[in-house]
């Protein structure tokens, strides 16, 4: 609660060092309690929005190593089967290329923003599906595809449950 008593979050795990009261607290924002509650009560579980790429944070490692037209953003190196991303016609990469010892494939989208929203790293990604994305939703993204930026429309699905 805040000062005026209003729910600004809900707690779901402690930790304590020391075993006594001295805890720290961690807890759910309201705004993504707000989200979930109502898939829980109309379906059972929360449904967890979807768009079905695999990809990596671009580095200026990556920059180089590729000759990538951007230099902040999300590189999609594949794009799951029958994916929202792949009805939208998303691309993944087709070249193998190494940075920093670590394998990958470039020559992918590079995704730079979500409904106009700014993507600089992967997390902005999760982030932006967890706050502000529903499955069934139309969102823009806002990608680097062969130097040119293009919109793509990707309407989130549920993301599978692993078998």
């Amino acid at each position: 609660l805040d000062s005026l008593g209003r729910v600004i979050g809900v707690n779901t795990a402690i930790r304590s060092f020391t075993g006594v009261n001295s805890v720290v607290g961690f807890a759910i924002r309201v705004g993504i309690v707000k989200r979930v509650v109502p898939d829980l009560i109309a379906h059972g579980r929360y449904r967890h929005p979807w768009l079905g790429v695999t990809g990596r944070t671009i580095s200026p490692e990556m920059v180089e190593a590729a000759d990538l037209p951007a230099e902040v953003g999300v590189l999609v190196f594949e794009v799951e089967v029958d994916s929202p991303a792949e009805k939208a016609g998303l691309r993944g990469g087709q070249q193998q290329i190494t940075v920093s010892g670590v394998q990958m494939l470039a020559g992918g989208d590079i995704v730079v923003a979500i409904d106009e929203v700014e993507v600089r790293d992967f997390d902005d990604v999760v982030n932006f599906l967890a706050s502000h994305a529903s499955v069934g939703d139309l969102v823009t993204l806002t990608v680097v595809r062969e130097r040119e930026e293009i919109k793509v429309g990707v309407t989130l699905e549920e993301r599978p449950t692993s078998p």
